[in-house]
């Protein structure tokens, strides 16, 4: 019982479980050094962390609530744009 037990520095940095608290940020490249430790520790591939991923959901959501109301604001001017037009025409 007297073995010493040897560990890889991969395996034993948890990368999986360090990537799940990465911080996914353009300024920081933590994610893509951990893609690269696991790579080299012939680990599985990094995952795109659950944070990251509800993240980045909401962000999408978000996104696509502000393009409709942008459009809506759109067809707003415009019908505003062409009902002036139209009473420009008719006080003519």
């Amino acid at each position: 019982g007297d073995e010493n037990s040897w560990t890889p520095i991969y395996t034993a940095l948890n990368l999986p479980l360090t990537n799940e608290f990465a911080v996914e940020d353009e300024w920081y490249g933590i994610g893509d050094s951990i893609a690269d430790y696991l790579k080299r520790g012939g680990l599985p591939e990094r995952n795109i962390p659950i944070t990251a991923e509800r993240a980045r959901a909401h962000k999408a959501a978000v996104k696509q609530q502000s393009e409709k109301q942008q459009k809506e604001l759109s067809d707003l001017l415009e019908r505003l744009r062409q009902e002036q037009a139209e009473k420009a025409r008719n006080q003519d």
